[in-house]
């Protein structure tokens, strides 16, 4: 699927991705009072954005502005992700 997404600065951005994570990411930006506070919260408070596939980590980065470190490599269930999970948080 080829979404355009209309960031904070109004700029259009195509890219492939995972059109619900994105719009969830999108709520998650304006909830938390735009990206650079959630780029900070990542910092500040050690956190691990992750993401099923490389679309939905795609689109999430560009709505957040920052690298979505922890991707799941398992696309045939979301154990993957717990999987990628257990690796990010031991390392």
């Amino acid at each position: 699927m080829q979404v355009v997404l209309k960031s904070f600065d109004h700029q259009p951005k195509s890219l492939r991705a995972d059109t619900n994570a994105v719009l969830q990411a999108q709520g998650l930006t304006r909830l938390m009072g735009g990206a650079e506070a959630i780029r900070d919260a990542v910092r500040d408070h050690s956190i691990i954005l992750a993401a099923h596939g490389p679309y939905t980590a795609a689109g999430v980065g560009a709505v957040l502005g920052c690298d979505v470190q922890c991707i799941n490599q398992d696309f045939s269930s979301f154990a993957g992700l717990v999987t990628a999970l257990e690796h990010a948080f031991a390392s």
